[in-house]
């Protein structure tokens, strides 16, 4: 029989309430070869893997974000898929991302996972798909609020960070209702919609994405869609300003419509009502890639450098 005991170190000092416990079982040489195979395949750690198959047994809700990757990473032109859609879903049935080589936006919805294709359709990713970035949760919603007369994306950021708890954690939100107009992204000349560029940079986000460095991958050509009066559902992720090393801060949102031919990364929005779910997240874990690709990019963020030849003119 083998003996599962997970590092005192990944078990992080918590309240009296939430401190984790320490526990050791014997459990079959089959089962520890298995959990072995899972770690190494999945790139996950011993202790969240035990931990989340006993929240499946017990039916236990959790509030952990799962990640492949980093968002600078991808932005510096590291989009070399590193893991498979099937074991993605091993961590959560809500999320959203990007595949290899940053072919096509991923949606992942009530457990499905769907692939808006540069040609503007959208099918089931194939479980065997590869992706360089996603964030996943188990979403179950802790609360719900009602949004009325949505003026624009900024609007609907402003209302949603409003709903939240704390300005300093992770957070997943689902919005759903009618769009009076939407406006996303589909990579490569897609169909399925109006052109909506000048749409689409009026109600943009201040930020823009960083330019990829000199010999780096340049993202693909996209296109922006807009469709009127449309049903479906916007997969939301918050990430707080202190993490934004692994991921872009504020809200990112990717569409999916209720009849599920349409997907992709939103750039604006207006509504007449929308309700919204929100879960937080507390729990964060980090898959970084293993490709050579990752190993050899210098991810170093540029005030970081500059800070670094400052101190070195002095």
């Amino acid at each position: 029989m083998a003996s599962v005991q997970p590092p005192a170190r990944e078990d992080p000092p918590r309240g009296p309430a939430d401190r984790a416990h320490l526990i050791c079982a014997r459990v079959p040489p089959s089962l520890h070869a298995a959990l072995q195979a899972y770690v190494a395949r999945t790139g996950d750690s011993m202790h969240h893997a035990v931990e989340d198959a006993l929240a499946r047994y017990f039916a236990r809700p959790r509030h952990t974000l799962f990640q492949v990757g980093t968002e600078g990473a991808l932005v510096r032109g590291v989009s070399t898929g590193c893991m498979r859609v099937e074991d993605l879903l091993r961590h959560g049935d809500f999320g959203l991302g990007t595949f290899d080589h940053l072919d096509g936006d991923g949606v992942l919805l009530d457990g499905v996972c769907w692939r808006a294709e540069a040609d503007g359709t959208v099918a089931r990713a194939s479980p065997r798909a590869l992706t360089p970035f996603w964030v996943v949760t188990h979403f179950r919603p802790e609360r719900m609020v009602e949004l009325r007369n949505v003026r624009d994306l900024p609007d609907l950021v402003s209302r949603l960070d409003q709903a939240r708890t704390s300005p300093n954690l992770f957070a997943a939100a689902r919005v759903r209702g009618r769009f009076s107009s939407i406006c996303w992204h589909a990579p490569g000349k897609a169909r399925g919609g109006e052109a909506c560029e000048g749409a689409a940079r009026e109600d943009a986000p201040a930020e823009t994405p960083a330019e990829p460095p000199e010999g780096a991958e340049a993202p693909p050509r996209e296109a922006r869609l807009l469709k009127e009066d449309v049903d479906g559902s916007l997969v939301a992720f918050h990430t707080p300003s202190w993490a934004e090393s692994f991921s872009a801060r504020g809200w990112q949102f990717h569409f999916l419509s209720d009849d599920r031919v349409l997907a992709g990364r939103v750039h604006a929005v207006t509504s007449a009502e929308l309700r919204v779910e929100l879960h937080d997240l507390n729990d964060v874990h980090v898959a970084l890639p293993e490709t050579a690709e990752f190993a050899r990019a210098d991810l170093t963020p540029a005030e970081l450098k500059l800070a670094s030849l400052n101190i070195g003119a002095q």
